[in-house]
């Protein structure tokens, strides 16, 4: 998984490994992501691995710890997102998407994927209340429910792939927030869920929307610790006659299924 990963998207122009740091002429910088765990075959020596502090797990405060560490020790990106190993992106549409949202929009915070709700997280009795729907007009904590009940609607992003302005992360990652003493839990409704909690609480925006820039196999699950991450910079274009996914990503949509709990269907 990981060779066909590094032979294509990871080979772009503008795409840089992220432990070497800041170049010019890159603007998305890209890591596999894995915690301490002997039996993974990745020591944290090449350039495209990044260990992070924490032992390997996917419910248990990894994505916490991740998020944390990129905001701390890369302080020069405008956004980290997270992803998995059988999603493929195409990133001249996506840093297309963030440049023009960033220079366009008066809310700086910003949380970007594909919303989950009741139905599309599987009706699962730990997902969304029912009555709430998707985020409405760009913005996170917006739902169609009456008043009452709309301080209780949340939603979080599919978690084949999704990216958050790196400000708002300092401020939820930082010590003595909610998530630094609230890390288990399905860690991308987690995510959500922090990110909804902050906003309410300090009063502040956070915009969303679906820049449908990643195809996601679904129920196609690649046995794999290693998450692929990316960290977006300078804006600088990935050109777009190279944004092809290999023969293995063009699958029939119909392939494109539900997952359980942590997400439900990929970007479409």
């Amino acid at each position: 998984v990981t060779r066909v990963i590094r032979t294509t998207w990871f080979a772009q122009p503008g795409v840089c490994p992220l432990k070497r740091g800041r170049q010019p002429g890159c603007s998305v910088y890209v890591a596999f992501i894995v915690g301490r765990d002997k039996r993974i075959p990745y020591m944290g020596d090449e350039d495209d691995v990044f260990l992070v502090n924490c032992t390997e797990n996917m419910n248990r405060g990894k994505t916490y710890r991740f998020f944390q560490t990129m905001v701390q020790k890369f302080p020069w990106a405008t956004h980290v997102g997270k992803m998995d190993t059988d999603t493929f992106p195409y990133l001249h549409r996506l840093t297309a998407s963030l440049s023009v949202h960033a220079n366009g929009n008066e809310c700086k915070n910003q949380y970007v994927g594909s919303p989950m709700d009741f139905e599309t997280c599987g009706s699962w009795e730990w997902c969304p209340p029912a009555e709430c729907g998707p985020p409405v007009g760009g913005d996170l904590l917006k739902f169609n429910a009456q008043s009452n009940a709309g301080q209780n609607c949340w939603s979080y992003m599919q978690g084949g792939m999704y990216v958050i302005s790196a400000p708002l992360l300092r401020e939820v990652t930082g010590p003595n927030t909610l998530w630094s003493m609230w890390q288990a839990g399905f860690e991308d409704m987690k995510v959500g869920r922090i990110l909804m909690i902050h906003g309410r609480k300090t009063g502040q925006c956070i915009a969303t929307w679906n820049p449908n820039a990643w195809d996601h196999l679904g129920e196609v699950h690649l046995k794999s610790e290693a998450h692929p991450i990316v960290m977006v910079s300078d804006w600088l274009a990935v050109p777009s006659a190279l944004d092809q996914p290999p023969d293995f990503v063009k699958m029939p949509k119909k392939l494109f299924g539900r997952r359980s709990r942590s997400g439900a269907r990929g970007a479409q």
